[in-house]
């Protein structure tokens, strides 16, 4: 997915890597580990646009994440993927920023849907103020028509960290609805190519686009997220 985690996991060994960029200059990469093929080690870095920013300062947010759980079937016929992930973050030019988030999400595939749905609870702010905590519900649907099996559509609907600067140290910060629909195109087995259109709540009608690449190596194919 764009926005929302999903309960898929990399196999054992395998090495999910992704670069992203948006219309406004803002960028994300990542790389992934499997452990087993119940856990995934990520290490990510991001470069926000300016509309998370007042005034125009962007935030370069660092994030560890480790997710673990079950595949479909595996606690049961029919029970769909499970993870659990435990995310942290932190802003490399705005000294004491910090942003946590824990989620239980569950993955089901059902013909040529996917369906996506869970729950996040967040925490973020600074070393000198009180963090704020919300607990927010996400997901996401993926549709592969039978006829483009190479082709899949994707929306999902998540909650944003967001950061208000003001000569590089944060005075507030929250988290925002955001929206997020496109298109996947599996290039090759071990790679896809995605473009989506992003929507936040408090520029809703100023979109964002977004193109990112995701490569897997090792065994097994990728399901990009």
């Amino acid at each position: 997915m764009w926005l929302a985690p999903t309960a898929e996991l990399p196999e054992e060994g395998g090495v999910l890597g992704s670069v992203m960029l948006d219309r406004h200059g803002g960028f994300a990469m990542g790389a992934g580990y499997g452990f087993g093929g119940i856990a995934e080690l990520e290490l990510a870095i991001a470069n926000s646009d300016a509309r998370l920013c007042d005034p125009c300062t962007p935030l370069e947010r660092s994030t560890a994440t480790f997710r673990f759980g079950a595949r479909e079937d595996d606690l049961f016929e029919g029970a769909p993927a499970l993870v659990l992930g435990v995310e942290a973050g932190f802003d490399a030019h705005v000294t004491g920023l910090h942003a946590t988030e824990a989620y239980l999400v569950a993955t089901r595939h059902v013909a040529f849907v996917t369906l996506h749905g869970g729950v996040a609870a967040s925490a973020t702010g600074h070393d000198n103020s009180a963090a704020t905590t919300l607990v927010r519900p996400l997901g996401g649907v993926e549709l592969t028509p039978p006829k483009f099996p190479k082709t899949t559509l994707l929306a999902d609907v998540s909650w944003q960290p967001k950061f208000a600067t003001t000569a590089g140290a944060m005075t507030t910060s929250t988290s925002e609805l955001a929206f997020a629909w496109g298109v996947r195109y599996q290039t090759f087995p071990w790679l896809a190519v995605e473009l989506a259109v992003r929507h936040d709540a408090s520029a809703f009608g100023d979109p964002d686009v977004l193109v990112r690449v995701t490569g897997q190596w090792g065994t097994g194919t990728l399901r990009a997220r």
